[in-house]
């Protein structure tokens, strides 16, 4: 039996919310320290934050259940610990010989849950069924209207999957010789997608990403090839349409084989524009690459910014449950500023080296948070000013490596070494259709490298490359005297 996702989501955030809740009111009433009052807020207080991890929880188990049994033994230790320790902040008192017997039947009922949610996982082929809609239906109307509030609250958790079914959408009244748009099932992606395409008669087909945006389920290789094979089949999509072409996203390129797509299917396979904000310009055939080429604009720093705390914010969550909760309603909201203003200033800071950067910006961050808290509003505030100059630190660091336009800083990079090879240059032009920062240019009908310190390595070319004449360092493909073809 396949439950659906939702409710699955559901369920296990009842049970924990009932778990957490019953577990706070049974031990704050047996210290007789407690008014109603306080025993009901912190009952639901923490109830109500257990469940939404154990939401976040469920997301990472279900929506990247295809990853290895390793990785999904520890998600299921996060889950099993995650609610330990709240249950350890209320049951503590090990003399109560009441409150010992609920910490067993806690203990057992936490296992149970997680085993469940690991048996899950395991079940492999069931967490794709209930994903999957079989019939071709009309966009849903979700997508189809603003929901402004939502997409907030999906961009500061973005990290976390939200998988969509996989199926063939009706956008406006498409014929078979409609064009067809391909995209992944997260659910982000899909509703820009659809604001796009508004307007026009086309199809729409979600292939499974395991609900994670395209380029980064694309690079970690949870969306490829077969996913899209498989969702051709799945919908049978050559029942709708005459002609034999997809329009793929360009930043998916890297894990993506088109000639393996039309042997497969017989569909012919191009790259749309890198961002589909410019369909129109991709559909009007312009030559230029503008619509290629990858910038991070203002919009997309502060949208990373709204999603980059979430990890630290639960580091934080866990670190202040034996601290005080109560600060972190300074702290979260003083963290989003700072994290927006330095989204904001990122590419017009005088200091390149992002290391030395997150010091200097931290230092800052301490002193207007001391002057403002301590001097202005007589607050004691040292502690709570260190947690979020530190955070500070980390966020900025790991600020590079949320966008895919940028290199992350933790790593160490080399310019990218890469190499034309001539006589196998057929002049196709793919290279240009993928690279996401114009690193190539043509010249004579042959390719040549014109930006190479612009290069991240996102391995989209030589991947691409029909002759197998891009010579690139990060293809891991070369040996010392061969270089393997490209599929």
């Amino acid at each position: 039996m396949n439950i659906p996702y939702k409710a699955i989501k559901w369920i296990t955030a009842i049970v924990v919310f009932l778990i957490i809740a019953s577990g706070c009111w049974f031990h704050l009433t047996s210290l007789n320290e407690w008014s109603t009052p306080s025993i009901i807020f912190h009952a639901l207080a923490y109830g109500s934050l257990l469940a939404l991890l154990s939401c976040f929880m469920v997301d990472l188990v279900l929506a990247r259940g295809l990853l290895q049994f390793k990785i999904t033994l520890i998600k299921f230790i996060l889950l099993y610990l995650a609610i330990l320790i709240f249950l350890n902040k209320f049951l503590d008192d090990r003399h109560n010989h009441n409150i010992t017997i609920f910490i067993v039947v806690e203990f057992f009922i936490t296992l149970i849950l997680s085993i469940s949610l690991l048996l899950i996982d395991v079940m492999k082929k069931a967490n794709r069924d209930f994903l999957i809609c079989s019939e071709v239906k009309d966009i849903p109307s979700k997508y189809l209207t603003s929901h402004p509030i939502r997409t907030f609250f999906e961009t500061i958790f973005r990290l976390f999957p939200y998988p969509e079914p996989v199926g063939l959408y009706k956008i406006g009244y498409p014929t078979k010789q409609s064009q067809v748009f391909v995209t992944v099932n997260y659910e982000l992606t899909i509703r820009r997608v659809v604001q796009a395409l508004r307007g026009k008669d086309c199809w729409l087909l979600v292939c499974d990403s395991r609900g994670i945006n395209s380029w980064c389920s694309s690079l970690a290789n949870h969306f490829g090839t077969e996913d899209i094979i498989e969702a051709i089949k799945l919908t049978h999509l050559t029942d709708y349409v005459s002609h034999r072409k997809l329009i793929i996203p360009q930043l998916c390129a890297a894990n993506i084989s088109i000639e393996t797509i039309k042997r497969e299917t017989a569909f012919n396979s191009q790259f749309g524009p890198l961002d589909i904000s410019n369909i129109d310009v991709y559909l009007k055939g312009s030559d230029g690459q503008d619509f290629r080429s990858a910038t991070f604009g203002l919009k997309s720093r502060l949208e990373m910014a709204l999603g980059s705390p979430i990890m630290l914010l639960i580091l934080l969550i866990f670190i202040y449950n034996f601290i005080g909760l109560s600060r972190l309603l300074v702290i979260i909201p003083i963290i989003y500023i700072w994290s927006l203003i330095q989204a904001s200033i990122h590419p017009y800071r005088l200091i390149k080296s992002i290391p030395i950067w997150s010091l200097c910006f931290g230092c800052i961050v301490f002193i207007t948070n001391y002057l403002v808290a301590s001097t202005c509003l007589k607050l004691d505030f040292l502690g709570s000013n260190m947690a979020i100059s530190l955070g500070m630190v980390y966020l900025i660091n790991e600020f590079t490596g949320w966008s895919p336009l940028t290199k992350y800083s933790f790593i160490h990079h080399k310019t990218a070494e890469i190499f034309i090879d001539d006589a196998r240059c057929i002049g196709c032009h793919r290279c240009l259709d993928v690279c996401p920062k114009s690193v190539f240019w043509f010249e004579n009908e042959k390719s040549k490298v014109s930006n190479p310190e612009e290069c991240i390595s996102c391995r989209s070319c030589f991947s691409q490359c029909p002759a197998g004449a891009i010579i690139h360092s990060a293809d891991k493909r070369q040996t010392a005297g061969n270089r393997s073809q490209v599929p």
